[in-house]
């Protein structure tokens, strides 16, 4: 009798699944082998920001792990012990905005049986907006990424530049950024060690901002340089307040306020001479803001008034009890001129305008500076 395909012996499917079992059983005996002599997974820091507050590390999941963190000089600045989660993932955070990661500060993560340490090495980033470019140091002949980060300016896509340079033998790199660099814009430089830790350096590109009425300002400079600023009479030149601060740990930002030589207040006047030490092309005089804002139509107009640095860019903020409801970012007229329907479509997040609320005019300066000037919206 002949027997049809269906009803005839698979040998070849026969002899597969014989082999496949074997090998299932081959694997399942040298799995215990395999899972006794796996070592554990060594605990390492995972992101170390320098000037920031926190410490991330990674261990076994389930583990419990101390962390000692003490400055270069030996003085203990956080010693904490925490469980890992599923993951593996750990972090431990200062409570003290004045506890954070400094170049020098001794790590040592111990889960009991395994410990790890290491230095935070020097690690610097600074960027000049002039020449479109970064330099620092890092760990001599380190090989360090640098990489592009947020800016002062809304985006629909993140920066994604990345580059490889060498620490030379004296410590030092430097990178050229192929585009314009503008105030604001944040930039990162990272080092990883051999057991797989990494530690980030960031930059603010240096700037300034200042409000038209107020004595308060702010901006970036080099994390731990002191940014010196004065403001002048356009006339007779004299100066009428000054400040000097320094940037912080984190990106090298700053505010302060302007004060007299008896120590008061001196609100910012439009003709005001700006002189500021960030930047060769920082000083200005500062220009004048126009601006009017209108429930019934939407509508928020003026002008950006120009002193010989006007980049024809206005950003306005719209602020209700205390909180950013909206905000539209346009390029303006010649004659530095806009109307801007703040519940319309365009680069904005819409929003419509009532009455009371506060609007913050900002007026772009070339280099990335910032003039602005506060406003209440009327019927």
């Amino acid at each position: 009798m002949k027997l049809e395909p269906s009803q005839r012996p698979n040998h070849r499917a026969r002899r597969f699944s014989i082999v496949s079992l074997a090998s299932a059983l081959m694997l399942a005996a040298l799995a215990p082998v395999a899972l006794a002599g796996a070592s554990p997974t060594p605990i390492k820091f995972d992101y170390l920001q320098i000037g920031s507050q926190c410490v991330y590390a990674s261990a076994n999941p389930g583990s419990s792990v101390e962390l000692v963190w003490r400055a270069a000089g030996g003085a203990v600045k956080l010693q904490e012990t925490q469980v890992t989660g599923e993951f593996g993932d750990l972090y431990y955070c200062s409570n003290n905005p004045s506890t954070v990661l400094a170049i020098g500060d001794r790590l040592r993560a111990t889960d009991g049986s395994i410990a790890h340490r290491l230095v935070i090495p020097e690690l610097t980033i600074n960027v000049n907006r002039v020449n479109d470019s970064l330099k620092g140091r890092g760990p001599a002949g380190a090989t360090l990424r640098v990489e592009c980060g947020g800016g002062p300016l809304p985006s629909f896509e993140p920066c994604m530049w990345r580059k490889l340079v060498i620490a030379s033998s004296e410590g030092k790199w430097s990178k050229i950024v192929p585009w314009d660099v503008i105030g604001g814009s944040m930039f990162f430089v990272r080092w990883k060690s051999g057991s797989g830790d990494i530690v980030y350096a960031m930059a603010i590109t240096p700037y300034v901002t200042v409000t038209l009425g107020q004595a308060r300002f702010s901006g970036a400079t080099g994390a731990g340089r002191t940014a010196n600023l004065t403001l002048a009479d356009a006339t007779t030149h004299a100066v009428k307040a000054s400040a000097s601060v320094v940037g912080g740990p984190s990106g090298g930002t700053f505010s302060g306020k302007f004060r007299n030589m008896v120590g008061n207040g001196v609100a910012v006047s439009p003709g005001d001479e700006l002189s500021a030490d960030i930047a060769p092309d920082a000083d200005m005089i500062v220009p004048d803001i126009d601006a009017t804002a209108s429930a019934a139509s939407n509508i928020v107009s003026g002008r950006c008034f120009d002193t010989g640095r006007s980049d024809r860019l206005v950003f306005l903020h719209l602020f209700r009890g205390g909180e950013e409801r909206g905000w539209s970012l346009e390029g303006t007229e010649a004659d530095g001129t806009f109307a801007i329907d703040m519940s319309a479509d365009g680069f904005r997040n819409p929003v419509n305008v009532k009455v009371g609320d506060r609007i913050l005019v900002q007026c772009m300066q070339t280099g990335g500076d910032w003039v602005q000037r506060n406003i209440v919206a009327g019927e």
